[in-house]
């Protein structure tokens, strides 16, 4: 599949940390760091598996054009601090939708992830 580029500027979303788009190719990693937040998918009452990485990566509350669908990891060096499912115009224009937010297993506690939505 063709990664595609975002319709605004990621990279302002942090000031912390790498920002970039998650595509295809990052499943396994998204994976394996989704493995890692076990409490999160007991919770959910299901395991995360390669599959439904996938499928959180490409679906869409209905209605909404993909285009409008960021899947977005932050990175601190080459480290996958937390991922956020971002649906931009949702519910209405000018909303931005946090559908997912995960911040990586080793790092919780340290108040990361209050840090990365104070950014966005």
């Amino acid at each position: 599949m063709k990664e595609r580029k975002a319709l605004f500027d990621i990279s302002r979303l942090s000031r912390r940390y790498s920002v970039r788009l998650m595509s295809d190719s990052d499943a396994n990693d998204m994976f394996e760091f989704c493995r890692q937040n076990t409490q999160y998918y007991q919770y959910c009452g299901r395991q995360p598996s390669l599959e439904l990485v996938l499928s959180d990566l490409h679906i869409t509350p209905p209605g909404i054009d993909p285009s409008d669908k960021y899947y977005i990891g932050f990175y601190q060096k080459d480290t996958l601090i937390a991922l956020m499912d971002l649906i931009d115009g949702y519910p209405e224009p000018g909303t931005a939708y946090i559908g997912f937010f995960m911040v990586n297993k080793a790092y919780q506690g340290q108040q990361l992830g209050t840090a990365i939505i104070r950014d966005t």
